[in-house]
């Protein structure tokens, strides 16, 4: 069993994917324009609970006047929206067709432009919306960043119970030519430490020709983990199906804590010469 492999597993999953729709230009892979679950896998990325942090109307910073609300997307294409823990008579539908979602609450129908969608963050645009106290007409952004578990715990200083609430994120870019075709791959991870000892790692991954994307998948993996705070040191151990074997292995790898730059590293023991991720992983902390 070799450290790193479940990750080494999806990356090198989704690189060979990307690697086939970068060599095949005709195939215009994934459709952009069309319902069910082909929209740049945007119907698969919005599932989830995402926490709205960012509005501006009419080129209007809005965010400190944001109450605090949190937006549920299920799987069956329902919703809950969370208004500072109020839920009742607060559920909604809502559908995807190209770069275009539509939320359907109890009363009216609202429309709005997808600009951006990973398994971490959405930028939404429009021009009409309303949900608690807020009510607003014409050119409207929004943002939101999926959450897990707890609220964002305290800022760089750890509590006693760090580093539970807190999330980290990673990213890896790199250029890859095969073929006379140039594109690039670009590798976004989050640690989300929950409690209980629990967390969730989340990898999003996009290969893009030009500026053009081409291929995009995004996977969920549960860890539990254990923190030494007099060590800043602590254990991630997750389990996963071999998809060579199918046997079940679990893994257990070490991290560190970095106080003074508000870093985690995610250390590989036994890099290969080939690894793009290298002997270690350094996530920065993303929540205040």
């Amino acid at each position: 069993m070799k450290t790193f492999k479940k990750i080494k597993m999806a990356l090198l999953g989704m690189l060979c994917l990307g690697l086939a729709f970068a060599c095949t230009p005709e195939d215009p892979g994934p459709d952009n324009n069309g319902g069910g679950d082909n929209n740049n896998g945007y119907n698969t990325l919005l599932v989830g609970t995402w926490q709205l942090d960012g509005l501006t109307h009419n080129g209007e910073d809005l965010s400190q006047m944001l109450p605090n609300i949190k937006l549920s997307f299920y799987s069956d294409g329902t919703g809950m929206m969370n208004d500072n823990g109020e839920t009742e008579n607060n559920g909604f539908s809502w559908s995807i067709s190209g770069n275009t979602i539509t939320v359907t609450p109890r009363h009216g129908q609202y429309t709005f432009t997808i600009e951006s969608l990973t398994a971490t963050e959405c930028s939404f645009k429009g021009t009409y919306l309303e949900m608690a106290d807020i009510e607003l007409q014409g050119d409207i952004h929004m943002h939101m960043t999926k959450i897990n578990g707890p609220e964002p715990g305290p800022g760089p200083n750890p509590g006693g119970d760090f580093p539970v609430g807190t999330i980290w994120q990673y990213e890896l870019s790199m250029t890859e030519t095969d073929e006379g075709v140039t594109y690039d791959i670009n590798i976004s991870m989050r640690l989300h430490f929950n409690e209980g000892g629990q967390g969730i790692l989340t990898m999003y991954q996009e290969a893009v020709v030009g500026d053009s994307p081409i291929y995009s998948d995004s996977e969920d993996m549960p860890f539990t983990y254990t923190y030494n705070s007099s060590a800043n040191a602590g254990t991630i151990t997750a389990s996963f199906v071999d998809d060579e074997t199918g046997e079940t292995e679990t893994e257990t790898l070490t991290f560190t804590y970095d106080a003074s730059a508000n870093t985690i590293t995610l250390i590989n023991p036994d890099p290969e010469p080939d690894d793009p991720i290298g002997s270690n992983m350094v996530f920065t902390r993303v929540n205040k």
